[in-house]
Parts: structure tokens; sequence; C-alpha cells
């Protein structure tokens, strides 16, 4: 009997059908190297900030990655250079709808591939209980359109060697996940 992506299509993907895989993995199952960095990185740039960081370490086989600081209700471009790994820049907010623009506009980007945002807490408190608005990783999806997929953290990143969805944290200390947000029609109480 087959079950497709192992029952997991999550943390796997079958796209042709033949053995699921894990998106997250670096190397496929001949040891070739699959993975990329982020499509967009909206982090500092400067080779001893999170740009760089994101760059080499944050390694996806599918799917399309945005990487950069965040939080529930945003995340940032960083316009300049910063002078070194203290130095993040000035932030400047970029709206879901900014965003998915920037996504839909991208070459990297085809319809129907599933979004992952690298970002701190962007997709905490999916449920919204405690809070008067959707967080950002659902307004982006809502934004993406009807049946998109976007994957957000539900706490703190960290970016380093050997990142993976396993290194997230909630504020009060306790291990995180990857959220699933799937966007609504314009017709769906948002």
């Amino acid at each position: 009997m087959y079950h497709y992506a192992g029952n997991n299509p999550v943390k796997y993907t079958d796209p042709d059908g033949n053995s699921p895989a894990n998106p997250y993995s670096k190397y496929d199952s001949y040891g070739r190297e699959l993975a990329k960095g982020p499509d967009i990185n909206l982090n500092p740039q400067n080779k001893e900030t999170q740009y760089a960081q994101a760059e080499s370490h944050i390694r996806y086989r599918a799917d399309f990655v945005v990487a950069g600081h965040g939080n529930r209700m945003a995340m940032y471009k960083y316009n300049g250079y910063a002078k070194d790994s203290k130095d993040r820049g000035i932030p400047t907010p970029i709206s879901a709808k900014a965003l998915a623009s920037m996504i839909k506009s991208h070459k990297n980007y085809k319809d129907g591939m599933t979004v992952i945002l690298w970002s701190c807490d962007v997709g905490k408190a999916p449920d919204n209980k405690g809070y008067k608005n959707d967080c950002f990783a659902q307004q982006l999806a809502d934004e993406l359109g009807e049946g998109a997929i976007v994957l957000a953290p539900s706490g703190e990143i960290t970016v380093g060697k050997g990142t993976n969805p396993n290194k997230i944290k909630n504020k009060d200390g306790t291990k995180g996940k990857m959220n699933k947000f799937i966007g609504r029609s314009t017709n769906e109480e948002r």
C-alpha cells in the first residue's frame, strides 16, 4: 500500500510518486547536494551577520524560502550595509502584501510552492488566542491566495550550522515548531 509522502506531507514531499523525500535534507539518497539558501534574504547585509549565516546555513531542497528578522505581526527589511556584526542597520517593516508581491514576482517562485518563513515568531499563536489579529504568516498565506501554504515558526529561531525546524524555541523555553497556514479566499472570515 502506498502512502503519499510517508503520511507526513508537511515534513516530506513526493513530487513524482516514487519515494518521499525530506525537503530539509541537504543531500539526495545518492549524496548529491540538493539544498539551496533562502530565495529572499531580508537580513542585514554583512558577512558576519545573519545575512551570511542564512545564505550558508538555511538549506532547503524544495519550496520557496524567505529569511529575515520578524515578530508575530511583521517581518523587517534592512536597508544599507551593516558596519559590523552588532550593527543591523535600519529596519523597515514589510507588509504581508508587499512580501507576497516580492514572492510572486521572484524568478524561483512557482504557483503552488510552499513558502517557508525563517523568521522569529511570525507563526506564533495560529489560533489567535490572546491576539486581535492574524499572525504575519496567516496574513501572507491569505495574500498569496486561496490554498497557498506557508510554514512559519512558533517561536525564536537559531540560524547557524545545521539549522532546521528543530531549532525553534518558544519564549517560555519549550520546544517550538513550524506551524502550517493555508491561504483563505476573500469570502472566508479573516
